[in-house]
């Protein structure tokens, strides 16, 4: 092994993904991939640019078969942000209700002088989740509107004037 030694013991185990939580994750994690690729994406239509380059830009987002033929697969992609949006905003009401019955309890059966409980770091995943996949809804139907914009731009400037 070109005189490098590994012990097992020290590295962790690999594991595939067994539980939903652990799909959860990574779709999660997707998804706020996504949110910053969108973030990206609006930040270059909107970022100041000379007329002429921003012309040449604008013109190539509206004629392009690029964009056009990635437009389909990510109309599957916003719907699978907004079924994740509606399933973190399932499991963040039921975090809240959990932690809302155990604020109920006395204190000392609850054990809320503890430190931070597990509930507490559910819960609060839940709520950045919910943030998360609710800004890349947002942000999906703005580029949306956005993209419709330019297009329906570049073919009114196409279309000759008739007076």
């Amino acid at each position: 092994r070109l005189g490098v030694q590994c012990h097992s013991s020290t590295l962790p185990p690999h594991r595939p993904l067994q539980s939903t939580t652990d799909m959860a994750s990574l779709l999660n994690n997707l998804v706020f991939y996504f949110l910053c690729g969108e973030v990206l994406l609006l930040l270059l239509l909107l970022l100041p640019m000379p007329g002429s380059l921003r012309r040449v830009m604008l013109r190539w987002v509206a004629s392009s078969r690029l964009l056009a033929a990635i437009a389909r697969p990510l109309s599957y992609l916003a719907f699978a942000v907004v079924a994740m949006f509606v399933m973190v905003t399932r499991e963040m009401l039921a975090h809240q209700a959990a932690w809302a019955e155990r604020k109920r309890e006395p204190a000392d059966k609850a054990g809320l002088g503890l430190g931070v409980s597990s509930l507490e770091v559910r819960m609060l995943r839940s709520q950045r989740n919910w943030y998360l996949s609710g800004f890349a809804c947002v942000l999906m139907l703005v580029i949306w509107r956005v993209y419709g914009m330019v297009k329906e731009i570049h073919a009114l400037r196409d279309k000759p004037h008739s007076s």
